[in-house]
């Protein structure tokens, strides 16, 4: 069996953007060209990438802790059951 290298399978157009552009455009470029990432440059250096999965994960971390701060805290400001409904096998936060 023949080893491929990255260099046969690579996408040859890199897509640049400056790491102080807005996310938003990335992320519409990402969905036009149907591409899941992009080369992060300062000048012409390459200095990270951001793809899909980075995105994802940002969007899903933001969008939990708003829903966690919108919900009403417990009545008993320690959790959804009052201490002397614990046992030992309750998990205490």
């Amino acid at each position: 069996m023949q080893v491929q290298t990255v260099g046969a399978i690579m996408s040859p157009n890199v897509v640049k953007f400056a790491a102080e552009r807005p996310l938003a455009e990335a992320v519409t470029v990402m969905g036009e060209r149907a591409i899941s990432c992009v080369l992060i440059v300062d000048g012409e250096r390459p200095v990270g990438v951001v793809s899909e999965r980075d995105v994802l994960r940002r969007v899903v971390a933001t969008t939990v802790e708003s829903l966690l701060r919108a919900l009403p805290g417990p009545p008993n400001g320690r959790g959804a059951r009052s201490e002397e409904t614990n046992t030992d096998s309750d998990v205490r936060l």
